[in-house]
Order: structure tokens, then C-alpha cells, then sequence
């Protein structure tokens, strides 16, 4: 009677490890064959249990866990990390980062930028400031998702995505400061601010450039892949180039949407 009874009881359910293959993602929960069924790849169980383990370590920014009551100032304390501890940023976030906190912390980063803005007729100038901000954002991720691969299948857009959003943190000064937003055009630049005066707004933005930069190849060079962080030249290299063609492309859209 007991055999019966343990024949007709329901088979305990498989536990997720999160085990994942280090080449396309798939789940290995309750798999016993070496070689991945969606990819083929032979399965390293020692590498993916390190790699699910290091992921979990990640706590995410303050932004992404402090409760709602502290959310101002887990903003102002991620802020000052992606400003200056990029290096605590970078190892902070997961390689799956939540988006949804990733995209309101930029588009807070927006608003205190375009406040200055609100209540003035130049509108052409914020539409275009902003557009080249996403601009630069879409061609940021693109470029780093490309040459520096992170984490488990190398699917890394939502890691650099959340990367470009919290080092968004220049518009705050930009806005509170009111620093004049990016501009190229064949007669002027601010784009790539030199300092000129000590006490001036100038050395200010040149100061946000360059650390906004220095921030973004600090982050690629401590996720970077072991032994390939060799690509993160090429990518810091290209920041300059992507910000000019951002910029430009959208001063001359909105100069010819608002001059129609």
C-alpha cells in the first residue's frame, strides 16, 4: 500500500539555479548533458555557477534598492558614485540592471536640465539639447554593446543602457548652473569645452566633459572582459566622435523643423 501511495504522489518540482549558458542565456536548470540545447555549446559548470554567483553578489545602485522614502537621496548618492566612484558603479550593477530605475533617473536628470528652458521662447535650443542627449545615448549603447561585451551571452544593451543613463548626471549642474546646452555648428562649438577662465561656466563644463568621460572608461575597463579590455580604447576613443555627431545631427534637425 505505502509503494502505491509513493507512486501516485506528484514528482517534486525542479529548483532554478539560475544556471545559464555563458554563450546564449538559455537555462540549464535540470539539465544533464554538457553541451547546450539551444546553442550547442559545451557547458563549463565550474564558469556558470561563478558567473551566477558574481551576479548575485551585485546589490544594484542605491537608486535601484533604497525604498521610496529614501529615494532622493539614493538619486544624489548614485549620482555622486557614477560622478565620482565609477569604479563602485561598475561593480554595482547587474548585468540584467533595471531599466525601468535606470530610465527615471535619466529622465529626472532631463528635467533639472531643461528647467532653465520652461519658461523662455528659445525652445529650438532645448529640443535640440535634448534630442542630442538621446541621440548620444542610442549611439553610446550601440558602441559599447558591440566592443565590450558583458556578462553571460555577451547581451549587454541593458547594462550599457543603464551605464548611459546614470552617467547622465552632468545635466544636473548643466541645468541647476544653467551652462548653455551642446552646440556644433560650422561657425561654434561647445562641445568639447577647453577651460577658459578659472570662474567662468566654461571650466565648469569642460570639467563635466572630461569627467563624464573618464567615468565611462572606468566602467568599461573594470566590467570589460578579462583579457579583451583592450577594447575599451577603441570605445573611449569614439565618445568624442559620437558626441559630435549626435549634437550636430540634432541642431540642424531642429533648425529645419522650426525654420519650416
Amino acid at each position: 500500500m505505502g509503494r502505491r501511495m509513493n507512486a501516485l504522489k506528484p514528482p517534486s518540482p525542479v529548483v532554478d539555479e539560475d544556471l545559464q549558458c555563458l554563450k546564449c542565456d538559455y537555462n540549464l536548470t535540470g539539465l544533464t548533458s554538457d553541451r547546450c540545447p539551444e546553442c550547442g555549446a559545451a557547458i563549463d559548470w565550474s564558469a556558470a555557477r561563478e558567473a551566477r554567483d558574481a551576479e548575485v553578489r551585485r546589490p544594484g545602485t542605491r537608486w535601484e534598492r533604497w525604498p521610496w522614502y529614501l529615494k532622493p537621496a539614493g538619486f544624489a548618492v548614485t549620482a555622486f558614485q557614477a560622478a565620482l566612484m565609477p569604479w563602485v558603479l561598475a561593480r554595482q550593477l547587474r548585468e540584467r540592471a533595471g531599466i525601468v530605475h535606470a530610465m527615471v533617473f535619466l529622465l529626472l536628470c532631463l528635467v533639472v536640465f531643461s528647467r532653465p528652458f520652461i519658461n523662455t521662447a528659445d525652445r529650438e535650443e532645448l529640443c535640440a539639447a535634448v534630442s542630442g542627449i538621446l541621440t548620444q545615448i542610442i549611439l553610446q549603447v550601440a558602441v559599447f554593446w558591440a566592443l565590450v561585451p558583458i556578462g553571460r551571452g555577451g547581451r549587454s544593451w541593458r547594462f550599457w543602457l543603464a551605464v548611459s543613463a546614470y552617467t547622465s548626471y552632468p545635466l544636473l549642474l548643466e541645468g541647476i548652473l544653467k551652462i548653455p546646452p551642446p552646440i556644433i555648428l560650422l561657425n561654434e562649438s561647445n562641445v568639447l569645452p577647453l577651460p577658459k577662465g578659472f570662474f567662468g561656466f566654461n571650466w565648469v563644463a569642460s570639467v563635466l566633459f572630461y569627467l563624464w568621460w573618464f567615468d565611462l572608461a572606468v566602467v568599461a575597463f573594470v566590467r570589460g572582459t578579462k583579457g579583451k579590455r583592450w577594447r575599451v580604447v577603441p570605445v573611449i576613443l569614439a565618445i568624442p566622435g559620437l558626441v559630435l555627431i549626435s549634437t550636430h545631427t540634432a541642431v540642424l534637425l531642429w533648425q529645419e523643423v522650426f525654420s519650416a
